[in-house]
């Protein structure tokens, strides 16, 4: 689907959410659709491409599966690059170089034992199997990856990365492999006071650089006045708001669902799971660079590659060792009820 026919959707979308999510009196779930209708939009600003790479919208998230041990160490690491691989160093033939992040779990990450993990390691490791992709994965920072992409250190990238149409110009997406969202985040006392977008005047709003957190918080304070507080990870991010030096957080969903597992900030809670989707933009993707045939052919097994791990379960198995269910403790009081589970793709899902 062509980028304008995208925006144009995510627009009517937006337009849809802004005037049924307020008749319904819920004003934090507008968010999504006041930024898009914002002059920043969700689908990418006009900055340059290496800005734009820089500020990239990326998600994360874990469970409890992957354990504390590596919950601590998965939000700090970015150490050492660490590279996974199904061919020998002395390999001869052709090897697609993947880059990925180094501090994103459960979707890739530096385990506490120094090995690189997470939902898009394995998944893309099954895939290679199943089309005999002869591949080396390397963790990288993520401000650097795209442009590293676009430069040809990599052939192609896994790292929880979201469609814009700005990334649209420089590289081709591959079909979604997992649904993602934004989710609010703040004391449990702080939850009778936040209400509302409104309400966040003169407050400080935590994010994460480079998230769609941050993307909306930028769009929120053209709107109002508040102060974007900006963290390299998400445990310094939670930790502030904890602490008081943040009112809230604006975090990818499951990255937000991974810090909380951990046990570490009992004061925190989920007020808001999951601002509406807008359009596709909150789905992630294998991406691989525009105009190169060789790419389009990685690009091209991939997309087979996911719908047999879908359509064998493997893909279900690989999620759901990262994402179980999410606690109700972890979820505003206000909320008791809600049960959220991963959300997953279908065979067949495009952009």
């Amino acid at each position: 689907m062509g980028s304008q026919v995208q925006w144009a959707q995510a627009v009517s979308s937006a337009k849809c959410i802004a005037e049924s999510e307020q008749s319904k009196g819920k004003p934090w779930q507008v968010l999504l659709a006041a930024v898009v209708l914002g002059s920043l939009g969700l689908m990418g600003s006009n900055s340059s491409f290496a800005a734009e790479a820089d500020t990239a919208t990326v998600g994360a998230a874990d469970t409890a599966t992957v354990g504390a041990a590596d919950a601590a160490t998965a939000s700090a690491a970015t150490g050492p690059v660490k590279c996974v691989s199904n061919v020998p160093d002395d390999y001869k033939g052709k090897v697609w170089q993947i880059g990925t992040d180094n501090a994103f779990a459960p979707f890739a990450y530096v385990d506490a034992n120094g090995e690189l993990k997470g939902i898009d390691v394995e998944l893309f490791a099954a895939i290679a199997k199943n089309q005999n992709i002869k591949y080396r994965m390397c963790s990288d920072d993520f401000s650097g990856l795209l442009t590293e992409l676009n430069d040809g250190k990599y052939d192609g990238a896994m790292a929880g990365i979201s469609f814009t149409v700005k990334r649209a110009q420089y590289f081709d997406f591959s079909k979604r492999y997992y649904n993602s969202a934004v989710a609010v985040v703040m004391p449990q006392d702080m939850t009778k006071v936040l209400t509302s977008v409104e309400a966040v005047q003169d407050k400080t709003v935590a994010v994460k650089d480079g998230t769609l957190g941050m993307d909306l918080a930028k769009g929120l304070q053209e709107r109002q006045k508040i102060e974007i507080k900006t963290y390299t990870n998400t445990a310094d991010s939670m930790r502030a708001v904890e602490s008081g030096e943040a009112d809230c957080l604006l975090e990818d969903y499951p990255v937000a669902v991974y810090e909380l597992m951990s046990g570490k900030y009992p004061s925190l809670v989920i007020a808001v799971p999951r601002l509406p989707n807008i359009g596709k933009s909150e789905s992630y993707h294998f991406l691989v660079p525009k105009n190169n045939k060789d790419a389009q052919q990685l690009l091209q097994s991939f997309n087979q590659g996911l719908d047999q791990m879908i359509s064998n379960g493997t893909y279900k198995q690989v999620i759901e060792k990262y994402m179980p269910e999410v606690p109700a403790s972890l979820l505003s009081s206000d909320k008791p009820n809600i049960v959220i589970k991963p959300e997953v793709v279908q065979e067949g899902s495009e952009i």
